[in-house]
């Protein structure tokens, strides 16, 4: 028991950790934090209940939505983050849609649901992006699961490529349909090692998608 004794406490001293808090007081715009990225540049991301949070090490600066400013964020609520291949930083919202951010010039792209636009987005809550191997970004909404389609001449100018502009290809759940996404509401997305992606929906199980069907 004594001869254990020192390698339990050596144990035990690893397993001690310590943590550095960051808070209003620090310049977090609120304390609710919904997600976190870090982008390819070492700055780190903070979705929040208030604002979109920037912090370089030693300070935040905050991106908030104005009502007068189309170029501002078009929701303070913000759900998911991420950062494609070409380095812009996508923002899904609660009830904005989803922002293209321009850190060139520091203005932000909105994409909402318009209900006369079949080439807009789902729904106006994004909770989730996810980039596929091949390049395709997924955007899972409270309206169903929507892939990016870029092109030439429809759609919305995409910051920092003056070249592209994007729609949005909708899969729906449909009760006819066997081979359709089980659940509109799209929550996480994953892809395997064999190409195959999976959407997590809330309410309705799982849904593997293998480039044709869902099952």
């Amino acid at each position: 028991i004594i001869l254990l004794l020192p390698g339990t406490f050596l144990h035990a001293q690893q397993e001690s950790m310590n943590f550095n808090h960051l808070s209003l007081e620090d310049g977090l715009s609120q304390t609710t934090i919904f997600c976190m990225l870090q982008d390819k540049k070492g700055f780190m991301w903070f979705g929040t209940e208030d604002g979109l949070n920037k912090y370089d090490g030693y300070g935040f600066k905050i991106y908030s939505h104005f009502p007068n400013d189309e170029q501002s964020l078009s929701n303070n609520s913000i759900f998911s983050l991420f950062e494609d291949n070409e380095g812009l930083i996508w923002i899904g919202t609660n009830g904005g849609g989803l922002n293209v951010f321009n850190q060139i010039s520091e203005t932000f792209t909105s994409f909402m649901n318009n209900p006369n636009d079949s080439n807009s987005i789902s729904g106006n809550i994004v909770y989730t992006i996810f980039q596929d191997k091949k390049g395709a970004i997924w955007v899972g909404t409270s309206g169903g699961l929507d892939k990016i389609i870029v092109e030439e001449k429809k759609g919305v100018q995409i910051p920092g490529n003056l070249n592209k502009q994007l729609r949005f290809k909708h899969f729906k759940s449909n009760d006819g349909d066997k081979y359709s996404i089980s659940y509109n509401r799209v929550r996480s997305i994953i892809q395997d090692s064999e190409g195959n992606l999976w959407f997590g929906t809330q309410g309705g199980g799982i849904s593997r998608y293998d480039g044709k069907y869902f099952v």
